[in-house]
């Protein structure tokens, strides 16, 4: 039995993960979550869940992370929210559990979206540049943005999931009211400015080890959940999504992790936007899952692919199992739409059953 302690369990990422999982008789979930109430979403999936206490400090956390491994024979940790992975990356060599991550640099670098847009400079040049915004000079931050962009540029958050603090900015007052927003709403906060690009939005998810790619496969986001009424027009997640295999997603998605680690190892979220036949990288997730892994859970199992669930290669070559023989790229059917929304259940439609 391979006993796996999935942290932010709870989540909309937490819930797709144990989703693919679900059908393995020799797998058991014990999910824990800061928020009782996401628990909830999490239990049936889950052998045991457990609430996360404050911890005022991370060694506290850790403390009580092991002590449920222990407790439950836990062979395994996996991490969907960003700050957990992080953690979890940070303090690999004390937790009381395997795991199978990027190293604590790489995933440094990926949770920062200028860091890592810098480290795209070479291969991608202007189409990734990132300029950071200055605090206390926010008018002079927008025009020099302008001068190096030209309108429309993107303008967001360096760290944070969701399309944190994004916005399409059309003008200057536009831009400078946006950042003066967030400057002042949170002290904190740290904002860049990027090109404008446009479609396809592409998510390519892949997973590697030692340096070699494994697994991957893309999709492209058609519509985004309540993107209507986002001021970006995106969400951070599809309420309408295909299978997209491209030779140019795939390229990209190789050039872009390669760029920040050598020698990657684990999960590798690549995002990818469109600019007039290019596809350049917007970031990356590493050490985690998309929040939508569940569709490729699904289509493996409808399409009768097992390698196609990259959740399920992944546990596997974490407890150094074979994996089944297949295709590294375009594992799964390019016809396939996923459908979601709150309240509505997700549906797998192949294009011509599409209404």
């Amino acid at each position: 039995m391979k006993r796996i302690l999935l942290l932010g369990a709870g989540g909309p990422a937490g819930v797709n993960f144990a989703q693919c999982l679900q059908r393995e008789e020799d797998i058991e979930i014990y999910g824990v979550d800061t928020n009782r109430y996401n628990l909830n979403f999490a239990k049936p999936y889950c052998k045991e869940v457990f609430g996360v206490p404050y911890c005022k400090e991370l060694i506290d956390k850790l403390e009580y992370y092991n002590e449920i491994i222990e407790k439950n024979s836990i062979d395994f940790v996996h991490a969907q929210p960003d700050p957990e992975v992080l953690f979890l990356a940070y303090y690999r060599n004390k937790i009381k559990a395997k795991t199978f991550l990027p190293s604590f640099k790489t995933i440094d670098i990926c949770q920062n979206k200028y860091e890592t847009a810098l480290a795209w400079k070479e291969l991608f040049g202007d189409l990734t540049y990132p300029l950071k915004m200055e605090r206390n000079k926010e008018m002079d931050s927008i025009l020099e943005a302008y001068k190096k962009f030209g309108f429309p540029f993107w303008m967001r958050a360096l760290k944070g999931a969701g399309g944190k603090a994004s916005l399409c900015v059309r003008s200057i007052e536009q831009g400078y009211h946006w950042l003066m927003f967030w400057h002042t709403f949170n002290e904190e906060i740290e904002m860049m400015a990027q090109p404008y690009l446009i479609e396809p939005n592409i998510a390519w998810q892949s997973l590697w080890k030692d340096g070699e790619l494994i697994v991957s496969q893309g999709r492209n986001r058609i519509e985004a959940l309540y993107g209507r009424i986002a001021v970006s027009g995106i969400s951070g997640s599809s309420s309408v999504a295909k299978l997209f295999n491209h030779k140019k997603a795939n390229e990209t998605g190789i050039k872009a992790v390669k760029a920040i680690d050598p020698k990657p190892h684990g999960i590798y979220s690549v995002d990818m936007m469109g600019w007039w036949g290019w596809i350049v990288p917007t970031e990356i997730n590493a050490g985690r899952f998309f929040t939508m892994s569940y569709l490729l859970g699904k289509a493996a199992l409808e399409t009768n692919i097992p390698r196609g669930n990259i959740p399920l290669m992944y546990i596997k070559l974490a407890f150094g199992e074979e994996i089944p023989d297949g295709p590294t790229m375009n594992i799964l059917p390019s016809d396939l739409y996923w459908l979601r929304h709150v309240d509505c259940g997700t549906h797998l439609i192949k294009k011509e059953d599409l209404v």
